[in-house]
């Protein structure tokens, strides 16, 4: 479609334009960000929490094992 049919048209054309401009961008935008937010944020969050609440659990764990250590000692 050319913009030199009717107005109609050429309004047409340019919201379709728009609109596959506003696709391409959107989809572009909306998933690029999606997908590299989402992958950075949960994967960043899923990484660095397990990370940390595993390796806090674990000294935790390493702590109260410590703790118990002299009442192991005692009961020998």
């Amino acid at each position: 479609m050319n913009s030199a049919i009717t107005i109609g048209c050429y309004t047409f054309t340019v919201y379709y334009t728009f609109t596959t401009y506003y696709t391409f961008t959107a989809y572009y935008t909306f998933t690029a960000y999606y997908t590299f937010t989402t992958y950075y944020t949960f994967t960043a969050y899923y990484i660095f929490t397990t990370r940390y609440t595993l390796t806090h659990l674990q000294l935790k764990e390493e702590i109260r094992q410590l703790k118990l250590l002299p009442t192991t000692f005692l009961m020998l």
